[in-house]
């Protein structure tokens, strides 16, 4: 008994109680808002939640779309990572032409605490980062947010 006592206030072997996960689930809309420069087009997009795929979107129309819904997922409330990846080719003419043999990936991986249970949408939106000077294999970023109405 004295040794129980002692390994639980000097070693600390019970563990932190975990903080409860807010119990709600609801139905959220997946989007990837595509913002970049007329440099970049669009081929390839993934994106998954909790390590599953849940979007895959490939071909040459992704170009032409400002904004792709991506599908539905029901989530429950509390942290959840976000995982999306980007591919876009290089789009240039005349002197600039060079550009279309050249590809980019942008990643990222963010945790995002859905804590509301009105959460309707998920946005993650593809930008280009920096000006001139910035070199093209870093211009591509992506960021994600979850939207309440």
């Amino acid at each position: 008994m004295r040794r129980l006592l002692w390994c639980a206030l000097v070693v600390g072997c019970f563990p932190e109680p975990e903080e409860p996960r807010p119990s709600f689930m609801v139905m959220t809309e997946l989007s990837y808002e595509n913002t970049m420069g007329k440099s970049f087009r669009l081929r390839r997009l993934a994106m998954w939640i909790d390590g599953q795929s849940v979007a895959t979107r490939g071909g040459e129309d992704l170009a032409e779309q400002a904004m792709l819904k991506l599908g539905a997922v029901t989530l429950g409330g509390g942290a959840h990572e976000i995982a999306v990846e980007a591919e876009y080719q290089g789009h240039g003419y005349g002197v600039f032409s060079y550009l279309s043999g050249y590809r980019f990936k942008a990643r990222t991986r963010t945790t995002l605490d859905l804590r509301d249970p009105r959460t309707r949408e998920l946005r993650c939106t593809g930008y280009e980062q920096g000006g001139p000077t910035t070199p093209l294999e870093e211009r591509p970023q992506i960021r994600c947010a979850a939207l309440t109405p």
